[in-house]
């Protein structure tokens, strides 16, 4: 079975490795995340007419149009690339939106020689880039009731 490296990564604890929640809900950010990215090419696409008779394929979902949800999750994703930094967003590119692992970033990280400290960068600057970016797809931590 191929796993995906960031489902991995939620499995195995690595995301946050001594706070389940908090584990949870980063991995949620990268789903999320995914989410978006798919909605962010159709702004390219032509416009499809509502009105039009359905001919296979499948059909539109309740809400925005692609078309209209488009400019939303673009602007969504280019705050999400400020919000992660030159640094973090293409680790975060590459671990959640093309399935990479972590080793497979090292040379990301040009000024480390020592592979498991690279390893250990990578991890972190997606670690915080994923704190960063949750609050601008949605994903917040439910507050507790004292």
């Amino acid at each position: 079975m191929n796993a995906d490296a960031f489902d991995a990564l939620r499995a195995a604890r690595q995301l946050a490795p001594h706070d389940p929640k908090l584990n949870e809900l980063r991995w949620l950010t990268g789903e999320t995340l995914r989410r978006l990215h798919v909605r962010v090419p159709s702004a390219g696409l032509r416009a499809v007419d509502p009105d039009a008779p359905f001919i296979g394929g499948a059909r539109f979902r309740a809400g925005l149009a692609p078309a209209e949800a488009a400019p939303g999750a673009s602007e969504k994703w280019r705050a999400a690339a400020a919000a992660a930094g030159p640094a973090a967003w293409p680790i975060v590119l590459r671990i959640v939106i093309e399935g990479a692992h972590i080793k497979e970033c090292r040379r990301m990280i040009p000024e480390l020689a020592e592979s498991w400290r690279a390893d250990c960068v990578v991890a972190d600057r997606l670690r915080v880039a994923l704190d960063r970016i949750a609050p601008i797809v949605g994903v917040t931590a439910a507050r507790r009731r004292a």
